[in-house]
Order: C-alpha cells, then sequence, then structure tokens
C-alpha cells in the first residue's frame, strides 16, 4: 500500500485531512495496541464504530483519544455506539448526538454528528 498523504492546508485555504473509520468493538481488545494503530495512522479525524457504551464509557473513550493523541468529539452511550475522534487541528463548530426511533426486538441505534473546519 502507497503512503498516504500528509495532513496539510493548501495554499488556496482548502485543507487536506486524515479520515480514519474503525470498529473498535467496545474495546474489548488490546486498548494498547488500540491507540497505537490509531496513532500510527495520524488521523485528523475518526470514525469509530462500537464505541463503549456502558459503565464508564467517557473515561474508557477519553483515555482511548488521549492515548491515541486526539480528543473525543461526539458520540459513545449517547449515541448508542458510534464516535468521533478529532486531533486539536480541528476547530468544532457544533456537535450532536441522535438516537433513531427504537425498533422492536432491534437493538437501539443512532449517529454522531459533528461540523469542524481544519485550516
Amino acid at each position: 500500500m502507497a503512503p498516504l498523504p500528509k495532513s496539510r492546508t493548501n495554499p488556496d485555504g482548502s485543507a487536506t485531512i486524515r479520515v480514519l473509520s474503525y470498529n473498535i468493538r467496545s474495546m474489548r481488545d488490546d486498548t494498547t495496541a488500540l491507540a497505537r494503530v490509531i496513532s500510527a495512522c495520524t488521523p485528523d479525524l475518526v470514525l469509530v464504530q462500537e464505541a463503549p457504551r456502558f459503565f464508564r464509557w467517557r473515561k474508557k473513550l477519553a483515555r482511548l483519544a488521549a492515548a491515541s493523541g486526539l480528543v473525543t468529539l461526539s458520540g459513545g452511550a449517547t449515541a448508542s455506539g458510534p464516535a468521533l475522534l478529532c486531533s486539536l487541528r480541528a476547530t468544532v463548530e457544533h456537535t450532536e448526538d441522535v438516537l433513531l426511533p427504537l425498533t422492536p426486538g432491534l437493538h437501539r441505534r443512532g449517529f454522531a454528528t459533528a461540523v469542524v473546519r481544519f485550516g
């Protein structure tokens, strides 16, 4: 696989950012290795599936973000699983977690949203 371009602000004012999508399986695996993988990808924005949702979920997600050199934007239990992490390079304009209507017999669904500016 060829190396991905580095994040940068271009001369025209636009930004090139690195986005990582990762299913972290509720952090049931080696969390140190998980943080190493995220850090090695040097993302500006991480789209997390299956973020921690239960006991002390905020602390777990915050520790993962910090170990990866990122911060938590949105999501986790308040979005029923998905979460967003970002680098300090981003300026956060707005965040919101949305729960979808409950369907009997299925797990609760939701999504984490954010408006961020780079550059």
